[in-house]
């Protein structure tokens, strides 16, 4: 049985911090099993009840984007700054590329490291709600990922991942995208060839 009380005032909703507090009541837990049955087996999942009212819920789960994240305008601003040019989201490509460099047959992907479950402990961390559905989403996603790099390489494209991760170190992911990339357009510029 589950029932809801409503908030009286503002004070009351400072209090509790929400509009409505959810209270469960189990007892027909306790008429079919007795308590020696449940306190024997072990531990059992808690009931994780979400805060925000469904509204709310879809209001921040569309807030997360899948282009243009701080991430990736982090490494498109280095890219720039490095005398790259590039285009954005190219949609002919497999995956989607954040970053195209079509004359160059190249691409660079910015992944989330807990979105794309990256090695790192950020990408490591597992939900304590809804487990399991998280899991899955999350191996769909390094899968996709996987089909996609795949599929862009037999296309004859190279392909670069970077980590959100990565972001701290900005030396170290400089000389790597320089390495990936080859000679930028301000080097070509300085030798007199053309221009991006």
């Amino acid at each position: 049985m589950v029932r809801w009380c409503q908030v009286r005032s503002d004070r009351d909703c400072s209090l509790f911090s929400c509009a409505k507090i959810l209270l469960v009541w189990f007892p027909q837990l306790c008429n079919q099993r007795s308590t020696d049955q449940i306190y024997n087996e072990g531990p059992r999942k808690a009931l994780m009840v979400d805060s925000l009212t469904p509204a709310q819920r879809s209001r921040c789960m569309s807030a997360i984007r899948s282009a243009n994240t701080r991430p990736e305008m982090a490494v498109r601003r280095l890219v720039y700054a490095m005398g790259f040019r590039y285009r954005l989201h190219k949609r002919d490509l497999p995956g989607t590329p954040d970053l195209a460099f079509c004359a160059r047959k190249k691409v660079i992907f910015v992944h989330g490291c807990f979105w794309h479950m990256h090695t790192c402990p950020r990408g490591q961390l597992k939900p304590a709600t809804n487990p399991d559905f998280w899991a899955e989403k999350r191996i769909r996603t390094v899968r996709r990922d996987a089909l996609n790099s795949t599929a862009l390489r037999k296309r004859g494209w190279k392909v670069l991942t970077i980590w959100e991760c990565e972001l701290r170190a900005v030396a170290a992911l400089s000389r790597r995208i320089v390495r990936f990339l080859g000679p930028g357009a301000s080097d070509k510029n300085a030798s007199g060839d053309h221009f991006g």
